[in-house]
């Protein structure tokens, strides 16, 4: 149990590692007023991506030994769906903002 707890924290840490990442190249593009750039894109399919395997790593352990998880990154099934609940508000996000790519591209060619 120990082994896949550790397994299951070294997964949250990586994909909370890359969710800031992805969320500082955001804030970024937003302070030099670059908001619709595909840079974006990429940063919010890396957010939700990211958020799927924090959702995982955090029921590793839990749902692998019947919920008997009381350790240092303790999950139960309501945090899983909180969590996978966040990824789906994510990629309606990253849906909505790739359609918007998509026009801004068009009207691009426009003359």
């Amino acid at each position: 149990m120990l082994f896949l707890m550790a397994i299951g924290i070294a997964i949250n840490v990586w994909a909370g590692i890359k969710f800031l990442r992805a969320l500082l190249e955001i804030l970024e593009n937003i302070d030099q007023q670059h908001y619709f750039s595909t840079e974006n894109v990429g940063s919010l399919k890396t957010m939700v991506m990211a958020d799927v395997f924090m959702a995982s790593g955090n029921q590793l352990p839990s749902s692998w030994f019947f919920r008997i998880n009381n350790g240092v990154a303790s999950a139960t099934w309501p945090t899983c769906f909180d969590d996978l609940f966040v990824a789906i508000a994510l990629g309606a996000l990253y849906v909505t903002y790739q359609h918007a790519m998509d026009i801004k591209a068009e009207n691009d060619l426009t003359v």
